[in-house]
Formats: C-alpha cells, sequence, structure tokens
C-alpha cells in the first residue's frame, strides 16, 4: 500500500475477495465511478460500492469468469447505478492521445515500478506472488 501512496495513489483499499463493506466503511454514501477490471467475478460487489448516480465500468476478465450464471440485473444494479462495459479496439485511441502518453513516457513523468522478475518456467510462482497482493509493481516473466 505504501508503494501506491508513495506513486500518488490517495486512497488504498486491498481487495481480499470482496471490496465493498470496507469501501462502505470509508465512503458511506458510495463512490463516484467504478473500473472493473477483474470482470464478472468480482462485478457484482463492485456495483455495491457506487453511490446513486454513480458509474460501474466493466473493461476487465483477469478474474477467468465470463459470465455471471443467473444475473438478474434488476436485484444487482442499484437503483440509479449505471453499468457500462468497454471492450476497446487499438482504433478507440487517437494517434494524438497515443503521442501525448508517449511524451510522457518519453520525459521520464510516468514512473512504473517493475516488482520482480521471473522465467517462464516460473510462471505459476509469479501468479502466486500477484494473487498474494505482494508484488509491489509490474511482474515481469522473461521466455
Amino acid at each position: 500500500m505504501g508503494s501506491l501512496k508513495r506513486l500518488g495513489a490517495s486512497d488504498v483499499i486491498v481487495d481480499k475477495g470482496e471490496i465493498a463493506n470496507e469501501m462502505r466503511k470509508k465512503y458511506p454514501e458510495g463512490v463516484d465511478r467504478v473500473l472493473e477490471l477483474v470482470g464478472a467475478s468480482s462485478l457484482l460487489d463492485s456495483l455495491q460500492t457506487v453511490k446513486r448516480g454513480g458509474i460501474v465500468c466493466m473493461t476487465g476478465g483477469l478474474g477467468g469468469q465470463w459470465e455471471i450464471e443467473h444475473f438478474a440485473p434488476m436485484d444487482a444494479i442499484p437503483t440509479a447505478v449505471k453499468l457500462t462495459s468497454y471492450a476497446g479496439e487499438a482504433t478507440d485511441l487517437t494517434a494524438e492521445e497515443l503521442q501525448k502518453y508517449l511524451d510522457v513516457v518519453e520525459k521520464g513523468e510516468m514512473k512504473i515500478r517493475a516488482g520482480k522478475t521471473f522465467s517462464f518456467s516460473e510462471l505459476q510462482e509469479a501468479h502466486r506472488l500477484m494473487d498474494s497482493n505482494q508484488a509491489d509493481g509490474k511482474i515481469v516473466v522473461t521466455i
């Protein structure tokens, strides 16, 4: 958590399988926006963290679950909360927007902390480290 705050995060909540209860303790009214990167396996929990008028955007599938069994939108999506998704294509990012990111990287203004490096044969160990939330940076796997 300390490394995320050093990189500019104003608050950090570690996901231990669910975050809604802890989020509601810190933000009783809920939050404005949630970017759901894990996907279907955590979407229902994420929906419970947003205040009325808030938006949850599901854009990831890192959880390996692609659908929610017996999904009932009227029960799952809180009143006045918007659920949207973004699958993204390379063409969604204009050349000008891409250049802005490249300029930031070139100037050394974007800090991406590298964590441990693993060989491909250590892929399972790398995954265990990622799942434990102890990576302290981007995990690198070499081939």
